[in-house]
C-alpha cells in the first residue's frame, strides 16, 4: 500500500509539474506573440510560422482549458489563413478556377482557427450545440457580457475574423452563409468593447466587409481602399494589411 500511494504521489506531481511548464511556456510564447504580426518578411512569416503552431498545438494537448494557448491558436491559425493561405488562394477565389487545392487550404487553416475558437467557448461555459444555434446573434451581446471579459477580447477578434473569411469564401453554400450574423454580432460586441484591439485590428475588419459585401449591404471598394491607407499611413509595416 505504501509503495501504491508513494507510486500515486509520483504521478500526480509529475502531472501538476508538467502543467505548471506547460503554462509557463505558453505565457512566455503568449506574452511575445504579437511580433509574429509585425514581421515585414512575407516570406519568413509563411516559413516560420507553421512550425510555432504545431508546438503550441502540443501544448495545448497537454492542458486543453489553457485559454492563452487557446488564442495562440485561434489567432495564430486565423492570420496564417489570412495572410499567407488566402493571398496564395486569391486569383484562384476570384477568377473561379477548377484547380480549388488553394482554396480548400485556406478553408482547412480557418476552420482550425474556428475549431479552437468553439474549445474556447467551452472554456468560458458557451456550448458549441448553444453558440451555433440560429437565435444565439440575438443574445449574444448579453451571453457575452456575462461570461467573457477584456481578456478574451483577442480570441474572440481572431475567431469572428477567421469565421466571417472562412464564410466569405464560400458564399455560394448558403448553409454557410446562414452563420455570418454569427461572426457580424461577434466582431460588432469585441469592436465595441475594444475599438483599438490588435493594433486597430477593427479597422481592417471594416476594410474587408466594405470591399467584400455587395453596394446594397453597404460595400464600397472606395471606402475600403480609404481605410487601407489609413492604416499603412499609421503602422507601415502592418503584414496583414499589406496582403490584403
Amino acid at each position: 500500500l505504501a509503495l501504491y500511494l508513494l507510486f500515486l504521489a509520483t504521478l500526480v506531481s509529475c502531472s501538476l509539474v508538467s502543467k505548471v511548464a506547460v503554462k509557463t511556456t505558453g505565457s512566455v510564447i503568449y506574452q511575445g506573440s504579437n511580433e509574429l504580426l509585425r514581421e515585414g518578411n512575407w516570406e519568413h512569416f509563411k516559413n516560420g510560422t507553421p512550425a510555432n503552431l504545431k508546438l503550441i498545438e502540443g501544448l495545448w494537448y497537454s492542458d486543453q482549458e489553457n485559454l492563452e494557448l487557446l488564442t495562440l491558436l485561434i489567432k495564430g491559425y486565423g492570420a496564417y489563413a489570412f495572410g499567407v493561405a488566402e493571398t496564395e488562394a486569391l486569383a484562384d477565389i476570384l477568377l473561379e478556377s477548377e484547380d480549388v487545392s488553394l482554396t480548400h487550404q485556406t478553408i482547412m487553416f480557418y476552420q482550425k482557427a474556428i475549431f479552437y475558437g468553439e474549445k474556447y467557448m467551452n472554456a468560458k461555459g458557451i456550448k458549441t450545440s448553444d453558440f451555433w444555434d440560429k437565435g444565439f446573434p440575438e443574445k449574444l451581446n448579453k451571453v457575452f457580457n456575462k461570461k467573457m471579459s477584456d481578456g478574451d477580447y483577442v480570441a474572440l477578434f481572431y475567431f469572428a475574423q477567421s469565421l466571417g473569411s472562412s464564410i466569405n469564401i464560400q458564399r455560394e453554400d448558403l448553409s454557410k452563409m446562414a452563420k455570418m450574423n454569427h461572426a457580424i454580432k461577434t466582431m460588432n460586441w469585441v469592436c465595441k468593447k475594444a475599438p483599438s484591439i490588435e493594433r486597430s485590428g477593427c479597422d481592417l475588419y471594416r476594410a474587408i466587409m466594405a470591399s467584400s459585401l455587395p453596394s446594397i449591404m453597404g460595400g464600397s471598394q472606395n471606402k475600403a481602399k480609404a481605410i487601407l491607407k489609413k492604416i499603412m499611413r499609421g503602422r507601415p509595416y502592418e503584414l496583414l494589411a499589406q496582403q490584403y
